[in-house]
């Protein structure tokens, strides 16, 4: 697979665990009542899925990707926390 296949699927697993934590962040959403919080356990296995990706590129040996997927995943991190509360 090519580097921009194989970052792009992992940038998009990464993605999805990254905007569900910031959905379900309980501080995020406190004083609007609004949101669904998640247990700690379900938020930790969610933080670990976001790392999958990562771990499975660094052992399958693409290391472009691998760069690809940190930077990606770090910008896209910083704006799901800069959203507001009402985007999500």
């Amino acid at each position: 697979m090519s580097v921009i296949a194989t970052s792009s699927i992992a940038t998009a697993v990464s993605l999805v665990c990254v905007v569900l934590l910031a959905k379900s962040d309980d501080k995020r959403h406190r004083r609007g009542g609004r949101g669904w919080p998640l247990s700690s356990g379900v938020r930790r296995c969610l933080a670990g899925l976001c790392l999958m990706p990562g771990l499975v590129l660094m052992f399958t040996g693409y290391a472009t990707s691998l760069l690809v997927w940190l930077g990606a995943i770090t910008v896209l991190g910083w704006l799901a926390a800069l959203l507001p509360r009402r985007v999500l």
